[in-house]
């Protein structure tokens, strides 16, 4: 996928004045080449942007902690809602939600409309999050946080091994557009620690950026991600200082 291929990606009812609307039931993006990419260990403390939870409980499964941020209030609410659902073991829901907004909307815009937006995602939910795998899953729920303070605030004092943000440098409806988790998630990145980036190449000084930062790309870990990634363009960086 190349920058000019990007906004193909966002849902014809993204517009700004719906930014508070939930959008995403699973993720389109891989979880493998997420897991992978960012190589993953039993001690690491993970900082995720929550999008619809998929990403956050893949690493749950591996790692020691996952604190999840989002700008979107109602994508933390369905969040919590699936947590729910995983700690009940009501994992038919977790694996179907569409199913269970068509009798319970409050949280959508259009069911209709999230169901075609999130046909990918949902099928790759139902074929990743097999019940033994929710079954770990749920033995350790208790160790992902949904942060409902503003970014800097979940942030502080805090140190993050792993950071997964997603495509939100230069996402156009979201208040990260210029960046602020990024420069929040950097500054409490440790040394030697690993950032997880989708199409970055939205945003024309990102490379410089980084470096600034003290980030360079992982050029293996990238080429491993992207290996399994056949949708976004991922980058994989490691802090240096």
């Amino acid at each position: 996928m190349n920058c000019e291929e990007v906004g193909q990606l966002t849902p014809s009812f993204a517009q700004s004045d719906l930014g508070q609307s939930l959008r995403y039931l699973a993720t389109n993006e891989n979880l493998l080449a997420i897991r992978h990419g960012l190589d993953l260990k039993p001690w690491d403390e993970v900082l995720s942007v929550a999008s619809a939870g998929d990403q956050a409980f893949a690493m749950l499964e591996v790692v020691k902690t996952v604190v999840v941020v989002d700008s979107n209030p109602r994508q933390l609410a369905y969040v919590e809602r699936q947590i729910e659902l995983i700690r009940n073991r009501d994992f038919l829901s977790f694996r179907k939600p569409h199913l269970l907004l068509q009798s319970d909307s409050k949280l959508g815009f259009e069911v209709s409309l999230l169901e075609s937006f999130n046909e990918v995602g949902l099928r790759q939910r139902e074929r990743f999050f097999v019940p033994a795998r929710l079954e770990v899953i749920r033995e350790k729920i208790g160790k992902v946080t949904v942060s409902e303070q503003t970014v800097l605030g979940a942030l502080e004092g805090r140190s993050f091994t792993k950071a997964y943000l997603t495509n939100i440098i230069g996402y156009q409806d979201s208040d990260f557009t210029q960046g602020s988790l990024l420069f929040a998630g950097v500054n409490h990145l440790a040394v030697d620690g690993l950032l997880y980036i989708s199409n970055a190449c939205v945003h024309q000084n990102f490379l410089p950026l980084m470096n600034r930062l003290g980030l360079e790309i992982d050029k293996e870990l990238t080429a491993v991600a992207r290996s399994l990634e056949p949708n976004w363009k991922p980058d994989i960086f490691r802090r240096i200082r």
